[in-house]
């Protein structure tokens, strides 16, 4: 009678296993370092700024993907951890907020004082190295339709669920380029040519926590834009993120390539408005089929009250 006791909870065990999983002592411990967050994207839907009467071309509508990964990384006692890129899910029907998870390293379960959280959208490239928290803070350009901005988190939480806010480190400058031409061109963007700069490509990003991010310079410095397609009388827009060094745009030059062949602007801009990170500039051009040329119509650029607040990984 014992043994066919023992032989029935054997078999019970079995397909319990079956069902739902044995789990061993490790993952009980995974149970307990698992960390839920709810990210947000912040109060605003857009930029606020803008050079042109077209109220509509103001906005950048911001909000997550299904496919966005973020990469989180741990700082606790002068060591860093990188956990490495999860997925995002439950994101909002508005896009603003979405929820991830983590597993917290085993060294640091039960820790109660908390530790640095550090998340980056995946295209930041964050990464770990000698204890230093690196990113990308190459240049990049591209075609709106095509765009994902550059977001981070960076603040000291010792919740075991917590809300976060995404950050963006990084100044957003858009290119609207209309065709004046009778015909439709292939254009994108090969920078500025501008003495100095108002964008830098290496460094240390100091955050508003007064922690630091320092550059990963194994990325090349590849300013050229992808290719758009913008049909005769119609615009598109061209994206750059960079970080911005502290300096006011002085007689810039823009260099295009125009159906393949390399094109000067006919005139500069100029700008007496210290770029910051956090905000989005635009600026303004025409193509008409001989000369390439800022629009003198509308300004320079210029803020109004265009500060983006708390706002994430997402495409634009």
């Amino acid at each position: 009678m014992i043994n066919m006791k023992r032989t029935f909870i054997a078999i019970s065990i079995i397909i319990l296993c079956g069902l739902y999983g044995c789990k061993d002592a490790e993952d009980l411990q995974t149970t307990s370092r698992l960390r839920t967050v709810t990210a947000s994207l912040g109060r605003s839907s857009g930029t606020r700024i803008g050079l042109t009467q077209d109220s509509s071309s103001k906005d950048i509508i911001t909000k997550w993907q299904a496919d966005d990964k973020v990469r989180v990384i741990i700082t606790h006692d002068a060591k860093t951890y990188d956990i490495g890129d999860v997925s995002v899910y439950d994101i909002s029907s508005d896009g603003k907020s979405c929820t991830f998870q983590y597993l917290l390293p085993e060294e640091l379960e039960g820790i109660v004082e908390g530790y640095r959280l550090s998340c980056f959208t995946s295209n930041c490239n964050g990464k770990v190295q000698d204890d230093n928290v690196l990113y990308n803070a190459s240049i990049d350009r591209a075609p709106i339709s095509n765009f994902k901005a550059r977001v981070m988190f960076d603040e000291h939480v010792d919740e075991e669920n917590c809300f976060v806010t995404f950050n963006h480190y990084g100044t957003y400058e858009l290119l609207h380029i209309t065709n004046k031409s009778d015909k439709s061109i292939s254009f994108s963007l090969n920078g500025f040519d501008a003495s100095p700069r108002w964008y830098r490509e290496h460094g240390a990003m100091s955050l508003y926590n007064n922690n630091q991010f320092v550059t990963d310079t194994s990325f090349e410095s590849v300013e050229q834009s992808q290719k758009v397609t913008i049909p005769a009388n119609e615009s598109e827009i061209v994206v750059s993120w960079y970080i911005p060094n502290g300096q006011t745009i002085n007689n810039a030059t823009m260099v295009a390539m125009i159906d393949d062949k390399e094109v000067h602007s006919s005139n500069t801009i100029s700008s007496e408005v210290t770029l910051c990170t956090g905000i989005a500039y635009h600026m303004y051009a025409t193509w008409d089929g001989k000369e390439l040329k800022f629009e003198k119509q509308s300004g320079n650029p210029s803020v109004e009250d265009g500060e983006l607040d708390d706002v994430s990984g997402y495409e634009l």
